[in-house]
């Protein structure tokens, strides 16, 4: 991971300049709440309630499904996501959802004790995982551990954290 020192922007001006991290409070679905939403292209995430939420679906299909992981479903590969459906945990998080980020086939949850977990491709690096394993539910990005992350966006294949103290990471293509 590379990393910058970088004036800390508000939620408002990184929603604006970012083009993955959307707050839709005005025109989010009833159904999900208006809080904060982030759409990739064939999916959509949403913080309700502290809890994080998916839907959608992807562009690859194999043998009839779709691929979900990045809805972080708990599953790979199923059927397209109609409605705003938790996303689960690998491991326990007693912590409450923040912010959320798309990439193309990843998602980013940013919860309140600053730690950052990903789901999805883990193809060229958009997960931070130092792999380039799937992950159908959202795993804990150990290498932010010891930062604390107060802000997040990801783009087609690649992710990035602001620390509290201005640092900026990214990882992916």
């Amino acid at each position: 991971m590379a990393t910058a020192h970088v004036a800390i922007p508000s939620a408002k001006e990184l929603a604006r300049s970012v083009d993955s991290v959307i707050d839709l409070s005005d025109t989010s679905p009833s159904d999900c709440g208006p809080l904060m939403q982030a759409s990739g292209r064939r999916h959509t995430l949403c913080v309700r309630d502290g809890r994080a939420h998916a839907w959608g679906g992807s562009s690859l299909i194999d043998e009839g499904a779709t691929f979900i992981a990045h809805l972080g479903t708990g599953e790979a590969w199923g059927d397209v996501v109609p409605a705003p459906r938790p996303m689960l945990f690998a491991q326990a998080a007693a912590t409450r959802a923040m912010l959320v980020a798309t990439g193309d086939l990843h998602s980013l949850v940013l919860c309140s004790d600053g730690r950052v977990y990903s789901c999805g491709a883990g193809w060229e690096g958009p997960l931070g995982h130092g792999d380039a394993s799937c992950e159908p539910a959202l795993k804990r990005i150990d290498g932010l551990a010891d930062r604390r992350v107060v802000h997040i966006a990801a783009g087609g294949v690649h992710s990035l954290a602001v620390c509290s103290d201005g640092a900026l990471y990214s990882w992916g293509w």
